[in-house]
């Protein structure tokens, strides 16, 4: 119903750009002239230029598109080293330095690939102006510092000089300007927009009828015992002395013989016979398992017939007797092994318990 109906879009509902732009770096040459760039204080600092970028660049956008689109702006951190050196004292010195630049990344969701780059390219531009402006003016603040120290000396200084041109030099050098690095494109699929809310309700409700319909049958039909936990759902009186691969030689046998030694002792029984529950299948190779096991050096074992094959010799009550019943996993219903039980009990015998089984492959 759902292929039917359906009308599937191909082409993308959104689009998201990723840009990384990389920014000059406009105070390098002044360490040429022993001028260290980090005294170049821009102002507004760069985490005010980003908010003025923010405020300024939404308005840019609207009168360029002529619909709002959300961008978003950050800025990476410089790498920074750690320089170790000797004192004049002896002792050690350390320097941080600042290498390179940050860089700007710029961030855009749009339906439309042009709307974005159109964007992005508005943002690159104020950041270009506001950087600008803020190198700029830390440059001039500087020159204005080493001019008034320039000026009160009286010999005047010619290394004083030569930095107070470098910086204004720098001044008309500086452009702002931001390079493309790096590029992310990432894509949303077309979704089923055509599917009629009536075909949900119809399609809910069908499969919940049927699902309902396996479970019901599941819990009124299948009561075969597959597992522990299905034998402990029958509150039966049964102990269950354990769970064993028929024909196998693993430990579990050895742990099902302990079980059964230790309750044939307390029930006075030196004979155990073992009583499948299951009319297709027998119980003799679950005997051979329990005497692989050295069970026979504790215990008589005899691999009995099914409850319902045998004769009233063999159900009636012998005084050093006892029983214990198999029940053969995905085999064996609740109802035999029940039935097995009243059989047995009703005859005046004893019951030790009932052992799992696994079929040999």
């Amino acid at each position: 119903m759902f292929a039917q109906e359906s009308d599937l879009q191909t082409a993308p509902n959104s689009i998201q750009i990723i840009k990384t732009y990389g920014a000059r770096d406009e105070l390098a040459g002044l360490a040429v002239f022993g001028i260290d760039p980090s005294s170049v204080k821009e102002f507004p600092s760069f985490q005010n230029q980003l908010a003025i970028v923010r405020t300024v660049a939404p308005t840019k956008i609207d009168e360029s598109l002529a619909q709002a689109i959300s961008i978003g702006v950050s800025r990476t951190d410089p790498q920074v080293s750690l320089i170790n050196s000797a004192a004049n004292d002896g002792g050690q010195k350390f320097t941080v330095l600042s290498a390179g630049t940050p860089n700007y990344v710029f961030t855009c969701i749009s339906a439309d690939r042009s709307n974005c780059d159109t964007a992005i390219d508005v943002y690159v531009g104020v950041v270009t102006e506001t950087r600008k402006a803020g190198i700029i003016d830390g440059l001039k603040r500087l020159s204005q510092d080493v001019g008034r120290v320039l000026d009160a000396t009286n010999a005047g200084s010619t290394d004083l000089s030569i930095k107070l041109n470098a910086i204004n030099s720098s001044i008309s050098n500086v452009s702002g300007e931001l390079s493309l690095v790096g590029e992310d494109t990432q894509t949303t699929g077309g979704t089923v927009s055509s599917v009629k809310l009536s075909t949900y309700a119809f399609g809910l409700s069908v499969g919940l009828i049927i699902a309902i319909l396996i479970i019901l049958q599941l819990t009124y039909t299948d009561d075969k015992i597959r597992s522990r936990r299905s034998f402990n759902r029958l509150q039966s009186e049964l102990l269950f002395l354990g769970e064993l691969q028929a024909g196998g030689s693993d430990s579990s046998a050895t742990q099902v013989a302990s079980a059964l030694v230790f309750q044939a002792k307390n029930a006075a029984a030196a004979t155990v016979h073992v009583c499948s529950t299951d009319s297709t299948s027998t119980s003799v190779i679950v005997a051979e398992s329990l005497e692989k096991a050295g069970i026979a050096a504790h215990l008589t074992v005899v691999g009995a017939q099914n409850v319902d094959s045998m004769s009233v010799n063999e159900l009636v009550a012998h005084g050093a007797q006892a029983f214990v019943l198999v029940a053969w996993r995905n085999s064996t219903t609740a109802r035999d092994l029940l039935n097995a039980q009243q059989v047995l009990v009703g005859s005046g015998n004893r019951v030790l318990g009932v052992i799992l089984a696994t079929p040999a492959n």
